[in-house]
């Protein structure tokens, strides 16, 4: 069952003009699953280069610890990428073809980094599995 289905916004490493979309589906005895999807219209960092910083974000935000406890990890995260008209054309891909990542990060403690004015918080070093759309969808079968 999807629970928010929201544009996110947040601070890119440059400006503060971050924005994606953020789902997020709950099944029961599974572990919240967050979708998040780059938009065309972000003209900030890409999610995949902050998706750390994102993701700490997304737990404080959307997701209560009735949601996460018991659950290891207490989260999944996935990367959508919706590619452009002009990119499916010149790579011959249909027309709803989009990409997928399954992000695991190095630990799921909220922990703030930083210096100066410039601190925010982190899940820790991303790691990306590439998702067929075929395994994105049995993924996301029983959250539906």
């Amino acid at each position: 069952m999807k629970l928010i289905d929201i544009e996110h916004q947040f601070q890119g490493y440059f400006n503060d003009a971050g924005v994606c979309r953020v789902e997020v589906y709950v099944a029961p005895d599974r572990p919240p699953l967050i979708v998040a999807t780059e938009l065309q219209i972000n003209e900030a960092t890409s999610i995949t280069n902050i998706a750390e910083y994102v993701a700490a974000e997304a737990l404080e935000r959307y997701l209560t610890s009735d949601l996460t406890d018991g659950h290891d990890p207490p989260f999944l995260w996935v990367e959508r990428y919706e590619r452009s008209e002009a990119s499916r054309k010149a790579l011959q891909l249909p027309d709803d073809h989009e990409d997928y990542d399954l992000v695991s990060f190095a630990h799921y403690r909220r922990t703030l980094i930083g210096s100066g004015r410039d601190w925010r918080y982190t899940l820790g070093e991303p790691d990306w599995r590439r998702l067929s759309p075929d395994q994105f969808e049995a993924l996301i079968q029983p959250y539906r």
